[in-house]
């Protein structure tokens, strides 16, 4: 790590523009690499889309119409939150753990589940391609964007999850890290919840999202339509006008 920050810091002046995906990312990085201009931030959000809600997740693991979804899709890795996310169903009996995605720490999130009794309401599903993951999240009712920080990296992290999820119109549960608490403050569509938080302060977040999900659902719809590729655009646009000078 520390030779590719080398790397890095030497190649950096052969840069035309440094471009990152969020605002601290850009002052960190100005900041460590002594850049005299601000990076450029392009945010990593999805294209704008309606979603249709339907039940492809609970058809695909058997899930019954009375139970309720917990939906992580990403890399399946440590400082996800997972492990804690398998303690969590131990106080939501009604409630099961869905994960889209493939990684390291999938073996040990099977094996936990083994340990805590609650196998039967944790789905490992593998990765689906990124054209169909928008319909996967949206027959989800909670996302979860619990963020814990392992790293330095990972307290600045403004994932991208955390805005497919709002495009889906699904409530999330995430971390109360600075930037994705700025997120949640201007469009409430989840549930801020302390990076060191234990199981049953998880579970409260998700049960009183489930309890009023219309309500984190319409703060969704105004976060996707602020939080999407269509609003960064005309920034990538200039950023090519400026190289091509």
């Amino acid at each position: 790590q520390r030779l590719q920050s080398w790397y890095e810091r030497a190649l950096v002046r052969w840069a035309c523009r440094v471009v990152v995906s969020g605002e601290r990312d850009a002052d960190e990085l100005q900041r460590q690499l002594r850049l005299p201009d601000r990076p450029l931030v392009v945010l990593n959000v999805p294209f704008y889309a309606e979603p249709r809600r339907d039940d492809r997740l609970r058809r695909r693991c058997g899930i019954g119409t009375g139970e309720a979804i917990v939906l992580y899709q990403g890399v399946v890795a440590e400082g996800r939150g997972l492990l804690r996310a398998v303690e969590m169903l131990a106080s939501l009996p009604q409630v099961h753990l869905c994960v889209l995605g493939d990684g390291a720490l999938a073996s040990a999130v099977a094996e936990y589940a083994e340990q805590c009794s609650v196998a039967d309401r944790v789905h490992l599903l593998g990765s689906v391609p990124y054209s169909e993951l928008l319909e996967w999240t949206a027959s989800a009712d909670v996302g979860w964007c619990w963020i814990e920080p392992v790293s330095h990296s990972y307290e600045l992290a403004l994932p991208n999850k955390l805005f497919e999820y709002a495009m889906a119109r699904v409530p999330v549960v995430a971390s109360d890290l600075p930037a994705i608490a700025e997120v949640l403050e201007r469009f409430p569509f989840g549930e801020p919840v302390s990076p060191t938080a234990n199981a049953d302060e998880l579970a409260e977040a998700v049960a009183r999202e489930l309890s009023a999900p219309e309500r984190y659902r319409q703060w969704a719809d105004r976060a996707a339509r602020e939080f999407c590729y269509e609003r960064q655009q005309p920034v990538i646009c200039r950023l090519v006008e400026e190289l091509c000078q």
